[in-house]
């Protein structure tokens, strides 16, 4: 069978690019599938899957994207969670609210940056400011559900996201992952088809279960 992915690689174009594209309908099905069978909310779709590309350009290696993306996002979490009380009685419009807790996690990064040069960790001078940025900017999505829904349910819900991120930024990093795709390359059919299931699915989910186990049980 022609192999499309080999073509493209043969052309020009870097198998890694290749492969995240192919990667990404995977990703998509996988918080899918956490949300309807699982029941592990996240702030969207679109949240989870920035987050792990903004992970996996750091770096490819899943324990080192961790080592430098993490403390980034947990900074991003905290400065979006300690602004909100500190401007609750300040009445200030939300866009500009979003932008002063992107401009302090900015400053902030910087600070953690001289900290670093002074300690001599260099590692963080290697990354790439693009996932950095993205990484900041996703503070509007915590500030938009704590504005919906209060600080205790966005919180879980910030809980649940990361988890989904790393869950999806692991898959992304796996070598063997990217190997098979490369080598079967129309398997991106199977998520599409996976996510009709999924969509159909109208039964309890595994969080719903150990909520009502008790009631369950009564039945």
């Amino acid at each position: 069978m022609f192999n499309f992915a080999d073509y493209l690689i043969s052309n020009g174009v870097p198998g890694e690019t290749i492969y995240l594209i192919l990667a990404l309908p995977l990703i998509a099905l996988l918080v899918s599938f956490f949300r309807y069978f699982v029941g592990l909310k996240t702030f969207g779709m679109y949240e989870p899957i920035v987050l792990a590309y903004a992970l996996y350009a750091i770096s490819a290696n899943f324990v080192i994207g961790l080592k430098f993306g993490l403390p980034l996002i947990i900074l991003a979490w905290l400065v979006s969670e300690i602004t909100k009380r500190a401007l609750e009685k300040a009445r200030l419009h939300y866009i500009a609210k979003v932008s002063i807790k992107v401009s302090i996690a900015s400053i902030l990064y910087i600070v953690a940056l001289v900290i670093a040069a002074f300690f001599g960790k260099n590692g963080y001078f290697t990354v790439s400011p693009l996932p950095v940025v993205v990484i900041i900017a996703l503070i509007e999505a915590v500030s938009l559900f704590q504005v919906k829904s209060g600080n205790l349910k966005t919180n879980l819900i910030s809980a649940e996201t990361m988890f989904m991120a790393l869950a999806s930024y692991f898959i992304v990093s796996n070598k063997y992952i990217q190997e098979f795709f490369l080598s079967y390359p129309y398997i991106v059919v199977a998520p599409l088809v996976a996510n009709f299931f999924v969509g159909k699915w109208s039964g309890l989910r595994l969080s719903e279960y150990v909520r009502f186990k008790g009631a369950l049980k009564d039945e």
